[in-house]
């Protein structure tokens, strides 16, 4: 999203792996944009997107976002849509697709059609489905948390498998206690397009009480591919963690990618002076045998024992994108495990161009990165919102939001600098160089954020 449009961006003209002028960024290598839609509603998350994109394939795509015209309260609000047909998108929606407020929507395949998830902030989920994609009714029901919290269901998130996407997949947070957490994540499977759930609402071992106080709305990613699903978990007051079936959800594992320091932290009366830990931003990919490649941004948090204070420090050298694959090593407890190499710690664990791979980049050339401001983006890091594809090939692409030196927003009481979306391939051993994705005149006022890439 950037400046209240939703653009789409191919690679046809853009190899992640060609070497670029980050500074003089002539545009030759601009990638294909189409607008989508327009919303005015700038909150598209509270940390980690929503499975918004869908390529089928047949080279298809559905594309959802949170739709808004009507500022400040957005009556109006709900999925908007649009569906590339193999040739063009579709017109920009005038209109939600629900008959009721929602927001936070999903798309995913379903057999020969599409299905999609969204929150009604009072009553539950709305689902909505058609048997064709791209074309036809929508037909839309509610769905409940478990008894006792019925109408708390939020911020959900949905993804599909199976050798037809027949298994449709949804996690959501309860938005309550439930089950001895402050807040729960509960866990549904559906195979008949959402008339039957099985399991129905519950949470999965080791995702419960006795690992995590709470397990945070907005901060999980779902992954999928063929029989293999996977949600990945990022908070900075627990671990970097991911849960994997790879039997359409029979059964799952929980993986610690990270430790937390503290176990059960809880930043009220536990004080830790500093830590860096991911930003509650992450992605994963399932690969075509099963494995998991997982990115995820990084900060640093302190909070004071004089004052209860949380902070973030934003700092140049204490940013950047992690990657990490199921054949590494967990990372440490260590304060300074995920230290990047530039913040000079002596116990990071992290080495340039293996598994920190992203970060803010030098545009003018001149040796020291100088930004002006950040725009407020819910405390998450300067490099943020990665996302990870892996190809055939076994490829990896990697986009992420950075803030982006020489380009500023001026309009407010102070300047402050707009976020680019930034690229970078893998092949054959090694990463290429970054590349910003938004060269073009077209996107010198625009904050480009919440990128994401198709499943």
């Amino acid at each position: 999203m950037d400046d209240g449009r939703i653009n789409y961006a191919t690679d046809d003209a853009t190899n992640f792996n060609n070497p670029v002028n980050m500074v003089k960024g002539s545009g030759l290598l601009d990638p294909v944009e189409a607008d989508l839609g327009t919303t005015w509603y700038d909150l598209f998350s509270n940390y980690n997107d929503g499975n918004r994109f869908w390529r089928f394939e047949d080279g298809t795509m559905s594309a959802v976002w949170i739709y808004g015209t009507a500022a400040s309260q957005f009556p109006e609000r709900g999925t908007g849509y649009n569906y590339y047909d193999g040739t063009a998108w579709g017109p920009a929606p005038t209109m939600r697709i629900e008959n009721t407020r929602t927001g936070w929507p999903n798309i995913s395949s379903w057999g020969d059609g599409e299905m999609g998830v969204a929150h009604n902030g009072s009553d539950g989920l709305e689902f909505i489905k058609r048997e064709v994609k791209g074309t036809g009714e929508w037909t839309q029901w509610n769905f409940l948390g478990p008894a006792g919290i019925e109408s708390s269901l939020t911020w959900p998130r949905m993804v599909a498998s199976g050798v037809n996407n027949e298994y449709t997949h949804l996690f959501s947070p309860t938005n309550a206690e439930y089950a001895g957490q402050i807040e729960a994540v509960v866990y549904s499977r559906s195979d008949d397009g959402g008339e039957t759930w099985d399991p129905h609402n519950v949470v999965l071992p080791e995702m419960g009480e006795e690992n995590y106080r709470e397990v945070v709305h907005d901060c999980y990613a779902l992954a999928s591919n063929g029989p293999h699903i996977g949600l990945v978990y990022s908070n900075i007051t627990a671990d970097l963690f991911y849960m994997i079936s790879h039997d359409n959800g029979e059964t799952w594992e929980r993986v610690v990618v990270w430790e937390h320091p503290i176990p059960f932290y809880d930043p009220a009366v536990q004080f830790i002076d500093t830590v860096f830990c991911p930003d509650r931003s992450g992605h994963m990919a399932i690969d075509n045998d099963g494995h998991v490649h997982v990115v995820f941004a990084i900060t640093r948090y302190q909070n004071s024992e004089a004052t209860g204070a949380v902070t973030y420090p934003y700092h140049p050298d204490w940013e950047g994108i992690v990657y990490w694959n199921d054949e590494m090593e967990p990372f440490s407890n260590d304060l300074n495990a995920l230290a990047p190499p530039k913040a000079g710690q002596a116990n990071s664990e992290l080495i340039e161009g293996v598994n920190y791979i992203g970060e803010i980049q030098d545009v003018d050339g001149s040796g020291t990165i100088e930004f002006e401001g950040i725009l407020p983006l819910r405390c998450t890091g300067i490099s943020t919102w990665p996302a990870i594809h892996v190809d055939d090939q076994g490829r990896r692409f990697l986009i992420f939001s950075s803030v982006t030196e020489t380009f500023v927003y001026t309009g407010g009481s102070e300047p402050q600098n707009y976020r680019h979306i930034w690229a970078r391939g893998y092949e054959n051993g090694s990463w290429g160089e970054f590349m910003d994705l938004n060269t073009n005149i077209a996107h010198v006022f625009d904050d480009c954020v919440y990128p994401m890439i198709g499943n």
